[in-house]
């Protein structure tokens, strides 16, 4: 297997053995140079090799969490919107109880 850093100034190899190879990419004026930086045994606690199954694994894992966070999101909004359209029915109620009373009190003040 075989990668590019973000940057694009390393190449990392990996090798059948659990080795990965480090090399150093410098543009030059006629080219490319790919210098060898060091050797890393598979051992090393630092390295993590992540098979193509455990990221298509991982990838499932991500898309299953997105399509709850959907479903929780539009089950909140549904409880948000039932709210809104119980206050705005409360406050419907509370102006027709009171029109009355808004009424007689502009006409003792006029």
């Amino acid at each position: 297997a075989m990668g590019i850093s973000q940057d694009d100034t390393h190449l990392f190899v990996c090798s059948r053995e659990g080795y990965v190879l480090t090399f150093s990419i410098q543009v030059v004026m006629d080219g490319v140079n790919i210098i060898p930086k060091s050797t890393l045994c598979a051992m090393n606690r630092e390295l993590t090799v992540v098979t193509q199954t455990e990221l298509r694994a991982n990838d499932d894992s991500i898309q299953s969490l997105n399509a709850k966070i959907k479903d929780v999101e539009m089950h909140a909004d549904y409880r948000l919107m039932l709210k809104d359209n119980y206050y705005a029915g409360q406050i419907e109620k509370l102006k027709a109880e009171n029109a009355g009373r808004v009424e007689g009190l502009e006409t003792e003040i006029s």
